[in-house]
């Protein structure tokens, strides 16, 4: 729990999401109330602060949607999104790799998430 507070709001969602699917429904019961709201500016119109474009987008692009458990990680999922912007117009490719199960395709997928990022390089 000490963990899940020096983190962001997602990472509480992401917790408390786990123990509601997870089959802990009584601790998930007691977390509800601190549940923190998501704001609905920025012109994203869904509960995950995705808009609509960039649903269709990755949908029809095959992109896995975020898991259930998803533990935000800023750092890394920044450096994919400048790697990808560094591309430009010229075609090229970004490398992400790593061990079997440590999160690649999830990390990049929610790089491919934001919106500007899809307009301005793809």
């Amino acid at each position: 729990i000490n963990i899940i507070l020096t983190k962001d709001n997602n990472s509480y969602r992401s917790f408390y999401n786990a123990l509601l699917h997870e089959g802990y429904r009584d601790l998930a019961a007691l977390l509800q109330d601190g549940i923190p709201s998501i704001s609905s500016g920025n012109g994203k119109s869904s509960m995950d602060g995705m808009s609509s474009f960039v649903k269709t987008i990755l949908c029809e692009g095959g992109v896995p949607q975020r898991p259930v458990v998803f533990v935000t990680r800023p750092k890394l999922v920044d450096a994919i999104k400048q790697k990808l912007c560094c591309l430009g117009s010229d075609p090229g490719w970004v490398t992400v790799y790593g061990m079997a199960g440590c999160g690649k395709t999830v990390l990049t997928a929610e790089a491919l998430r934001d919106h500007q990022l899809l307009e301005g390089t793809f």
